[in-house]
């Protein structure tokens, strides 16, 4: 009974031929998507421009790579959303939704990967400053530390 109601409903989007909203959503998607492929490689050609570490070059590299896929899945969701609107056949409608919803679910897969590569590079990321000043001040309490000791030993002495 779920597969007839789905079947129906599948027919009935099928036939809905009239409906230019898919086509222009599928333009949109990918026209970003493309976009998105652009503008990441330019930002990975800014950092390799930069005097990085080797270590950054790589970390950027995969970082480019992930979001140059994600690019290319959103284009290419978005030929699959331009392409439902000229579709006849039910069981080929229902396997491009699949394709289209595995699509989507890859971009957010990538984009959930990317955000906590990200996250994590930050947070292993050495803070030069913030350290020297933490070792600045511990040295600076040892020395008021030792300070006050020599001052007390010196005062029991007398």
């Amino acid at each position: 009974m779920i597969f007839f109601a789905a079947n129906q409903s599948v027919v009935i989007l099928a036939n809905a031929q009239s409906s230019w909203l898919s086509v222009v959503l599928g333009a949109a998607m990918l026209l970003v998507g493309v976009a998105l492929v652009f503008y990441h490689k330019f930002d990975f050609d800014r950092v390799l421009a930069s005097n990085t570490t080797k270590q950054i070059i790589v970390f950027e590299h995969r970082k480019y790579y992930r979001r140059a896929m994600v690019g290319s899945m959103v284009a290419s969701a978005g030929i699959v959303l331009a392409t439902l609107n000229w579709i006849a056949d039910a069981r080929v409608y229902a396997v491009l939704l699949t394709v289209l919803l595995l699509l989507i679910l890859g971009v957010l897969l990538l984009a959930v990967v990317d955000m906590f590569s990200v996250s994590l590079n930050q947070i292993t990321k050495k803070d030069e400053e913030s350290e020297k000043a933490v070792v600045e001040a511990i040295l600076k309490q040892r020395h008021e530390k030792q300070a006050r000791e020599s001052g007390t030993s010196e005062e029991e002495g007398l």
